[in-house]
């Protein structure tokens, strides 16, 4: 009887047991699949919450969906085209008023003695009407700024960094800076200033800024309104003075535009000069296939740095694209304000308001024998030969001149070859004007341009592209800015070589 109870309490206890096993199990894998389903879920929210999926060439970041509305119709955009000045630099940009954005980074990067004034940039006085208006934008921006500190500020922008640097003069560097305001019109990027280099010319005076800004030559009103536009502060700022990849040119299968060393003097010049560093040399794609991956990845980078974009020939995009932009960048990469006025007063008055022609007269030739080198037996021989030519030249202007039914003509030339004036006036070409002529009373306010050859070389551009004929020097990168508005005007220009008849052995006419 106390066998049969203690065998009932047994089985009893067992089937309990048995009971609270299959519980503990049955939980044990709940809790496993729990897991598991936890971890596709946060797996899934890390990664969109769907499966990767092949990225078309309309969804890709390189691509910019808006370009051609830009393109057709470039309006101002409401982004931070008022902040985007702040630290740009002009002499007459510093306002009492300081916003946020206005404070100075603790990184940002120093300037030299031509380019420091307290907090601002010193520009030269011939900013006058461009500071004004900057400074009037400023009060603007006040209701724009955000409250978030400079330190706290996340970027959303991406940016595109131009590396350009070379021994040539300020025309080449123009021709760098328009190709990579293209790139970052193209990709949908923030282009960043950069600083033009004047010309050897003025390297001699002490008093003279031998670098200038973007905003001392170009319009950044006008320019904003088809791209987004940084200052090297904000790029360092949001960048943390570096660039996270090079861009460097797929076609370029010879290897003409890059090598090693001088690519380490123009990363140099860039850690000297905007306190930027650029990747090593080692760093760098080698092959033409790395180099168009690094493209194509590069598009979800924020701080991206292009390498001389005006060699990339051709551009990384169709034809009809390329010429689309050219067109834009002709309406709105234009010559400051007040550089432009000046021209046009000058223009409406050195002939009697007639219409007149214009020469750009530029050679190589004489260069050699400009302050300090002096000339050796062969510079000298090419001298004479230069001149030679110069009175062959100034007969065929003369007659190419009247053909044209004109009466007028101005010359544009560099200061060692003013000896063309004289040849020219020798040779009866009518009423031949030049620098020197462009004087008070008649233009009570030029001293203060032609005092810095930077401006005075602006203001004759503008002057050469408001002429009704234009006798263009071949090949010369001088001639950008003047036939980006001719071309715009449908401008009647001739190449110097299609009009002089003859040309001395050895001469560079042509550059």
């Amino acid at each position: 009887m106390a066998g049969s109870m203690w065998f009932q309490r047994a089985k009893v206890v067992c089937s309990v047991g048995l009971f609270f096993c299959c519980l503990i199990l049955l939980f044990h894998f709940q809790e496993i699949d729990l897991m598991e389903t936890s971890r596709i879920v946060f797996s899934s929210t890390m990664t969109g919450l769907s499966p990767p999926k092949e990225r078309s060439e309309k969804d890709s970041a390189h691509q910019n969906p808006d370009l051609e509305n830009r393109l057709a119709e470039p309006t101002e955009q409401p982004r931070r085209a008022f902040s985007n000045l702040v630290g740009t630099k002009s002499s007459e940009m510093v306002s009492s008023n300081k916003s946020v954005s206005d404070e100075v980074d603790k990184n940002s990067i120093k300037y030299d003695q031509n380019h420091s004034d307290g907090a601002g940039r010193k520009s030269n006085e011939t900013s006058d009407d461009v500071g004004k208006n900057i400074v009037d934008e400023k009060k603007t921006e006040k209701k724009m700024t955000s409250p978030i500190t400079v330190q706290q500020r996340v970027s959303k922008r991406r940016y595109l960094l131009i590396v350009h640097y070379d021994s040539n003069g300020p025309n080449v560097q123009y021709a760098a800076w328009r190709s990579g305001v293209a790139f970052a019109l193209y990709f949908n990027r923030t282009v960043v200033e950069l600083m033009f280099r004047a010309h050897g010319s003025n390297q001699n005076s002490p008093t003279i800024p031998t670098r200038h800004y973007v905003n001392d030559t170009y319009d950044i009103k006008k320019l904003q309104e088809v791209v987004d536009f940084a200052t090297i502060d904000e790029f360092n700022r949001d960048c943390n003075h570096s660039v996270q990849t090079l861009l460097l040119n797929p076609l370029d299968d010879k290897g003409n535009h890059y090598d090693p060393e001088s690519y380490e003097r123009q990363k140099q010049y860039y850690h000297d000069h905007y306190h930027v560093s650029l990747p090593e040399v080692k760093h760098l794609p080698n092959t033409l296939s790395d180099r168009m991956r690094v493209l194509e990845t590069s598009a979800s980078l924020e701080c991206v740095a292009v390498h001389e974009p005006s060699f990339w020939r051709p551009p990384p995009y169709p034809k009809p694209t390329a010429e689309k932009l050219s067109d834009v960048l002709d309406k709105q990469v234009v010559l400051i304000p007040h550089i432009r006025k000046t021209a046009q007063q000058i223009s409406e008055k050195i002939c009697d308001g007639k219409p007149y022609a214009a020469v750009h007269w530029r050679n190589r030739t004489g260069e050699r024998c400009a302050p300090p080198s002096g000339c050796d037996d062969r510079s000298l021989r090419l001298v004479k030969n230069m001149n030679k030519t110069g009175e062959v030249a100034a007969k065929d202007i003369r007659s190419f001149v009247e053909k044209q039914n004109l009466s007028c003509v101005y010359v544009a030339l560099p200061k060692h070859a003013k000896v063309m004036l004289k040849i020219m006036k020798d040779a009866h070409v009518p009423n031949v004007v030049g620098k020197d002529d462009i004087a008070p009373p008649k233009f009570p306010d030029v001293e203060k341009y032609k005092r810095d050859n930077y401006f005075w070389s602006l203001v004759e551009q503008e002057i050469c592209a408001r002429s009704l004929v234009y006798i263009a020097s071949v090949h010369s990168s001088w001639e950008g800015n003047v036939m980006s508005v001719r071309r715009l005007r449908n401008a009647k220009t001739v190449k110097m070589t299609d009009v002089v008849s003859w040309i001395a052995d050895d001469i560079a006419v042509r550059r």
